[in-house]
């Protein structure tokens, strides 16, 4: 293969290496960032978190007015109940 070849052979290729080249610098260009630089991407995952440690506080609080139904049920049953 000669130099004359190789020459060539990049000639041939470079609208395609601009192509790939450009596609990546528009795809790093157009990436959503907010004013504080995190990603889109990091937001979600953020508000997901959010939302599993509320969850998790809720189902608590669910436990609790369960356990206290129960014993305030059964305090109305051993005093007669109403009906």
């Amino acid at each position: 293969m000669t130099v004359a070849d190789i020459l060539l052979a990049m000639y041939s290729w470079w609208p395609f290496i601009l192509m790939v080249g450009g596609s990546i610098l528009a795809m790093r260009a157009m990436r959503q960032r907010t004013s504080s630089g995190a990603t889109m991407i990091d937001l979600y995952e953020q508000q997901i978190a959010e939302t599993r440690r509320t969850n998790a506080g809720l189902e608590r609080i669910a436990a609790a007015l369960e356990l206290g139904m129960g014993t305030a049920g059964s305090q109305a049953n051993k005093g007669g109940g109403t009906a």
